[in-house]
């Protein structure tokens, strides 16, 4: 497969969501060159074909780089360590209106679609086949799992977290670092800093902030 513009990219993190984005990478026509990560028992081998070269920390400064974590309080913190160019990925079979708005370091996985004046933050990740009507604000470090339905004029707040196969009815909010379950139906405003699941979706429990946030290398390692 040829390229126009092919472009060298390094991937922050080496576990099973940085897999997924090499690949994607790739399919959008990329290069995926180089691996870093803190966890030094992953140094020297492969992922996915890209070697994993050493630290965070010594991610090259000039690069394209995308934080391949799936933790959105480990991503936040890695982007907000590190000062890099930051490259937004996009799969080719993804369906993105002209009018939405796609942030930098953000990942938009295979078969998304997302419809006309839809606003998704920076280092979100939208995973597979995940769909976002129109009208609708996701905020930074939001992750949207595979099959999740937002419908149109819904408001997710930072870091919240969308169970797989969940799904949101119009004109809904979602507090920031919120998680919604598996299978989820949002019906109601959530607030923030809880998880909240079933149908309709309910408060359950204390959310992704409800404890102290560790060190960046400690939520690595656990990541």
């Amino acid at each position: 497969m040829g390229f126009d513009n092919v472009q060298n990219i390094q991937i922050l993190g080496a576990g099973g969501h940085a897999k997924v984005v090499i690949q994607m990478a790739r399919a959008a026509g990329y290069v995926p060159v180089a691996v870093f990560d803190d966890n030094t028992e992953t140094h020297g081998k492969m992922l996915c074909g890209v070697p994993i070269v050493g630290h965070l920390s010594e991610a090259l400064k000039s690069m394209p780089t995308v934080i391949a974590i799936g933790n959105n309080q480990v991503r936040k913190r890695c982007c907000e360590s590190m000062s890099l160019p930051w490259v937004t990925i996009i799969h080719p079979t993804a369906v993105v209106d002209p009018t939405a708005t796609i942030g930098e370091g953000t990942v938009v996985f295979a078969n998304v679609v997302i419809q006309a004046d839809s606003i998704i933050g920076r280092h979100a990740i939208i995973n597979t086949s995940a769909s976002i009507d129109h009208d609708s604000c996701l905020s930074d470090y939001v992750h949207v799992a595979p099959g999740c339905r937002v419908t149109g004029e819904v408001h997710v707040g930072e870091g919240v977290l969308l169970g797989v196969g969940m799904s949101i009815k119009p004109r809904m909010k979602i507090g920031e670092w919120s998680i919604i379950g598996v299978g989820s139906v949002v019906v109601a405003d959530i607030p923030s800093h809880v998880t909240a699941m079933g149908v309709p979706a309910r408060v359950k429990l204390g959310g992704a902030l409800s404890k102290p946030v560790p060190k960046l290398g400690d939520m690595i390692r656990e990541s």
